[in-house]
């Protein structure tokens, strides 16, 4: 069970991630003091293929079972702003 709402699917791990998308998505996160669960997408097929219905590329950030954003809107300045924009619509 996560310990918090939030969770980066990404490949690799918070410690070592395995793509540059996934390194940057985890320093904008932490920049902004986010909170969150990191699940490695290479450790489970069934699970990686599963969430590419919703969003073809990785990393994919989620809050509480829903969908917020992939790894492209985690590169903007304004993070933290979108991220508090997408809270208020789940």
């Amino acid at each position: 069970k996560p310990e918090y709402g939030w969770i980066l699917y990404m490949k690799g791990t918070k410690d070592e991630p395995k793509c540059k998308h996934s390194k940057l998505a985890i320093k904008n996160l932490n920049d902004i003091g986010l909170k969150y669960n990191t699940f490695d997408i290479l450790s489970n097929k069934t699970i990686r293929e599963k969430m590419k219905e919703k969003c073809p590329t990785y990393p994919q950030l989620w809050y509480k079972y829903n969908y917020v954003c992939n790894g492209d809107k985690l590169k903007e300045e304004n993070i933290k702003e979108y991220l508090s924009d997408e809270l208020g619509k789940l």
